[in-house]
């Protein structure tokens, strides 16, 4: 070991020889550089003391055994002038009360008690950001980051500690999928403060801040995010960020202020990665939230589907948003009797006449208020009776106050017209009804299958009769309250309770498709079913259900197919299953690649139709309860659990579920990916193929895995089109 060495006369180390060490790495003495200096100190922590990190760097790169990284204090420190600190900067948050403490506008970023402070722990965001980078730039640090990357040999190559700070380098180089690598290892996370207001900018706040800026664009309000990669390394590598709150004019989230950008790219990014930003917290009456969903378009004032579609999967709390307006008393001679009435997301749906944004309101059942009647029923709402009465003269009569922003207006004329309006108010009825019976379905259809079975002793039950027990069951939703008495004055809502999925999930060639139920197994002498093992394949599945169908007959057999038909159309929360079934494929290559995570979930993109599938019945395609990576067909979390218990297949984040239909429009949307990121999908069993990175490049990589038996124990109803 001395060739290593330099010491003094009295044998005191002060040098490392580099070229003898390099030397020992080419001729593959890993085992001889491994062995402890007389100090008992390593060979490579020597070299970190003495300045040679490229020497250092190496020692890791040719997996010497024992280097281990105890943090940054154990390099020498550099010999350049550091970052000259951020001007005006103050060291606490935008409440400027919490100086040795976290509160709503500032967070630590993990618990005390599982974290370790850095050395900078309390600097502003630009000077952590720049020292981070001037660490990652150094060999020691990098070549640390990079086997943290590649997973490969990284274990114990760093201490507890010095773990959690290379983790906050990552986070501050903005380099999100390091960042969730390093996180993986870690038992330890770095604690540091997380200022909102480095995040969030207000108006009257400095411009030169990091984070987002709130841009008034006449009466809307938008979020635009500015230092985006440390943003989104932070929430991958799991920091406690979302609920930071701005509390000025109204508080906003960090999490409703991502979701509510108009950055398409960034929320591809997050649905990409998979980053939960919600629940949103509930918002106070009077606010003004709802000013962040409008948009103009077509010189038109109006809600945003786009973003109203994304708020709802973010699960932000739209039941509480609200936007004020102001109305003048109609006398016109008070000066203070203006107050700013507020309108829910339901109320300028319907004023606007935006039927698409009414129906996703009326499935969230937003609670309607005392101006929603006169939205969608009156003919010109210019006048407004019976509101809360002046605080000046007592008059309750109130007209809409011309509100100008810029070069555009908020007044009556900005108001859609009475037809307009009233289907706006009939869809978001339409929507509410057939929710609402789902949910009762959901929790009493079980129950009410097995009263009625047992009350026909075989006798025939008319479907019609299971419907109208359920529809009466089911709790009349808020907007129904709202308009009882006055249902003439809205368009047919048609028979809704015999709709059985959205209209908007059809197939336009099967619009006459009809509901076949059969009943798969034969029935015991008791009555029951009998189960029976999953089918390999929809077509197996098709054949058992035809040939039981022969045997199975009589009072009995019509009974139970009545009733099941009956349950289905009233619980189902499924779009219409075709004559192939439900399936599962499994991603066998490049599974959680943050490319086929992007083509995935991105609800405008090529899958759009099987977003908007599961959307429209209410459900969500990666909710956090699943155990598989996307649904594509609607499940509830009671109907996903009978799945996973009754299935052959492991389920998890590698599976997708969807209906055999869907298959070339997964293929096409994974055709336009690049060859290196494109995912291989492919069936479990009965054979498992060996995966090969240099498939040829027309190989099928979308197999069916396995077919879901829809007339099973699951009790799915199987779809078919006319012959």
């Amino acid at each position: 070991m001395e060739r290593f060495l330099h010491r003094r006369w009295d044998g005191r180390i002060v040098d490392v020889d580099e070229f003898q060490v390099a030397k020992a790495l080419l001729d593959g003495e890993t085992d001889l550089l491994s062995q402890e200096i007389d100090s008992e100190e390593h060979l490579f922590v020597l070299c970190c003391r003495f300045g040679h990190e490229s020497t250092a760097a190496a020692m890791i790169s040719y997996r010497v055994p024992g280097c281990v990284f105890k943090g940054p204090h154990s390099l020498r420190r550099p010999a350049v002038e550091p970052h000259e600190p951020q001007a005006g900067f103050v060291g606490v948050c935008w409440s400027r009360k919490c100086r040795d403490w976290s509160c709503r506008c500032c967070s630590w970023g993990f618990p005390e008690d599982a974290g370790v402070w850095m050395e900078d722990w309390d600097a502003s965001l630009q000077n952590a950001k720049s020292a981070a980078e001037s660490a990652s730039a150094t060999p020691v640090v990098r070549a640390l980051l990079e086997a943290f990357r590649s997973q490969v040999a990284c274990e114990g190559i760093a201490t507890e500690d010095a773990t959690a700070y290379l983790l906050d380098v990552a986070i501050l180089v903005g380099d999100a999928e390091l960042a969730r690598s390093c996180a993986q290892h870690c038992t330890r996370f770095p604690l540091r403060r997380w200022r909102l207001d480095e995040f969030v900018v207000v108006p009257e706040c400095h411009p030169h801040y990091y984070g987002f800026r709130i841009i008034k664009d006449g009466p809307c309000l938008q979020a635009e995010i500015l230092e985006k990669d440390i943003l989104i390394a932070a929430l991958a590598a799991g920091l406690e960020l979302e609920q930071l709150t701005h509390g000025n004019p109204d508080p906003v989230s960090l999490a409703e202020a991502v979701v509510l950008s108009a950055d398409e790219e960034l929320w591809q990014r997050i649905e990409g990665l998979q980053l939960r930003l919600g629940p949103g917290p509930m918002h106070e009456d009077g606010n003004d939230m709802a000013r962040y969903l409008l948009e103009h378009s077509g010189g038109f004032l109006g809600l945003s589907p786009k973003l109203l579609h994304r708020a709802k999967r973010a699960g932000l709390a739209l039941s509480s948003f609200q936007m004020k307006v102001d109305f003048n008393c109609e006398c016109g001679g008070c000066a203070f009797g203006r107050p700013g009435f507020c309108f829910s997301l339901l109320d300028l749906a319907i004023l606007f006449g935006q039927s698409d944004c009414s129906r996703l309101c009326g499935a969230m059942d937003i609670a309607a208020t005392k101006l929603t009647m006169r939205a969608s029923l009156e003919a010109m709402p210019v006048v407004w009776e019976d509101l809360d009465p002046c605080e000046d003269c007592g008059c309750s009569s109130w007209y809409l106050e011309e509100c100008l922003w810029e070069n555009f207006s908020f007044s009556a004329d900005s108001i859609a017209s009475l037809p307009e309006r009233q289907a706006a108010a009939a869809e978001a009825l339409r929507t509410a009804l057939p929710v609402s019976l789902r949910r009762t379905a959901s929790s009493a259809g079980f129950g009410l299958f097995q009263a009625m079975r047992k009350w026909a002793q075989g006798k025939h039950v008319p479907v019609t009769l299971v419907n109208l027990v359920l529809t009466f069951a089911a709790g009349r939703p808020a907007l129904a309250q709202v308009w009882e008495g006055h249902g003439e004055q809205l368009p047919p809502l048609g028979h809704w309770w015999e709709e059985t999925v959205p209209r908007e999930s059809q197939d336009p060639k099967s619009l006459q498709s009809v509901l076949e139920v059969t009943e798969p197994h034969g029935q015991n002498e008791s009555g029951g079913v009998t189960e029976g093992p999953p089918a390999s394949s929809s077509n197996e599945a098709h054949a058992h259900a035809d040939g039981t169908s022969e045997k199975a007959s009589g009072p009995d057999q019509d009974t139970t197919n009545d009733l099941l038909t009956a349950l289905r159309n009233s619980k189902s929360d499924n779009p219409p299953l075709s004559g192939d079934g439900v399936v599962i494929f499994r991603i066998t290559r490049r599974a959680h690649a943050e490319e086929v995570n992007a083509v995935l979930f991105d609800a405008t993109g090529p899958l759009w139709p099987l977003h908007r599938r599961v959307l429209e019945a209410g459900c969500e395609v990666a909710p956090e309860w699943s155990p598989i990576k996307a649904l594509f067909v609607p499940l509830t979390h009671p109907q996903l659990q009978e799945l996973s218990q009754g299935s052959i297949y492991e389920l998890g984040k590698a599976n997708l579920l969807a209906l055999q239909s869907d298959a070339e429009l997964l293929i096409e949307a994974f055709s336009e990916l690049q060859r290196k990121v494109r995912p291989r999908l492919r069936r479990e069993a009965p054979r498992v193929d060996e995966e090969d990175d240099g498939a040829a490049d027309d190989e099928p990589f979308l197999v069916v895995e396995g077919g879901i038996r829809t007339d099973s124990s699951v009790l799915y109803p199987v779809w078919a089109g006319e012959a």
